[in-house]
């Protein structure tokens, strides 16, 4: 009796060590986000600065103690934070934001810069958890590539844990991941403008037309000249007692108001929304003509009635 007792308490005892082996063993390895190295006054060529930090990246993924994030990821979320190129995520709130998109743990981040005649290589891994310095690693010496090459090779050999860092915030037991949170995004719907409704405002308002056109200077232009042209014969007529002056200053402001329509019938032919031109400047894709909005979904579609005065927004 006493002989299987011991025999149960061994094979408890053997089981719960290789429990926590398999789950030691089957932690997931943290993900890390390589940022291009900054070249600090070196000759190196930016093609060099590439590939010395594809190397180092690729060198950390082969000591199977990270996963690397793919730089093509990263290059991809830098286009949507509208940053000029891929290189001038050099500061510590911009990696962090692209490694927190990315669901980074760490970053990591290098330079090299020239003092003298030797080149000094620096790097930093940032655990994104603790919003703390996880490891720093330096190295020293000629500037030359190949020189370079083993200044790196002595980085990462820094970098690089004894053990395999481990998603400490994983748990042992297989999680399923929450559905993403859906994006909704409003169309573009660029305005135009027609001949017609030029025409028509017009006939409402001297140069009315051109502030359909959001031309406000013309606008206000033909309206002054044609309300002076009015007055001035209005003026004259009353003050000389003739209606001939009357009609003189009516028909001039008659043909100034003509004028004003004709030119704003074709400007509305020709005529942009402003809001397209601009986005297309700014090489934003035409996918959505406001702002995202996250987790909100799509409002219905609601009946409006606008009178737009002189706002240009027609």
């Amino acid at each position: 009796m006493s002989c299987l007792k011991h025999r149960r308490l061994w094979l408890l005892a053997t089981l719960v060590f290789c429990s926590a082996a398999f789950a030691a063993g089957n932690q997931p390895m943290p993900i890390l986000a390589v940022f291009q190295i900054e070249n600090r006054g070196t000759a190196l060529t930016t093609q060099e600065i590439e590939t010395l930090t594809d190397y180092l990246g690729t060198r950390l993924g082969e000591g199977g103690s990270f996963r690397i994030v793919p730089r093509d990821e990263i290059r991809a979320r830098l286009a949507n934070q509208k940053k000029e190129t891929y290189k001038t995520c050099y500061d510590r709130s911009c990696q962090i934001d692209i490694g927190q998109e990315l669901s980074a743990q760490y970053t990591l981040s290098a330079s090299i810069g020239k003092i003298g005649s030797l080149c000094i290589l620096t790097a930093a891994l940032f655990d994104l958890r603790k919003a703390a310095t996880e490891r720093t690693a330096t190295a020293k010496g000629p500037c030359d590539t190949d020189h370079l090459l083993s200044a790196l090779d002595e980085v990462i050999s820094k970098l690089s844990p004894t053990t395999t860092l481990v998603d400490k915030s994983a748990a042992p037991v297989a999680r399923v991941a929450p559905p993403p949170t859906p994006v909704y995004r409003r169309p573009l719907v660029p305005r135009t403008k027609s001949a017609g409704m030029a025409c028509l405002w017009g006939l409402l308002l001297p140069g009315g037309g051109m502030f359909y056109i959001e031309e406000t200077g013309w606008g206000v232009g033909y309206l002054l000249a044609t309300v002076a042209a009015a007055a001035t014969g209005m003026g004259l007529a009353i003050s000389r007692e003739e209606l001939m002056y009357f009609g003189i200053g009516f028909g001039s402001a008659a043909a100034i108001d003509l004028a004003s329509i004709i030119h704003a019938m074709v400007g509305a032919g020709k005529w942009r929304d402003p809001a397209l031109i601009q986005m297309e400047q700014a090489g934003v894709e035409q996918t959505s003509f406001a702002p995202v909005d996250y987790g909100t979904p799509p409002r219905p579609a609601q009946a409006i009635v606008v009178v737009p005065v002189l706002s240009g927004r027609f």
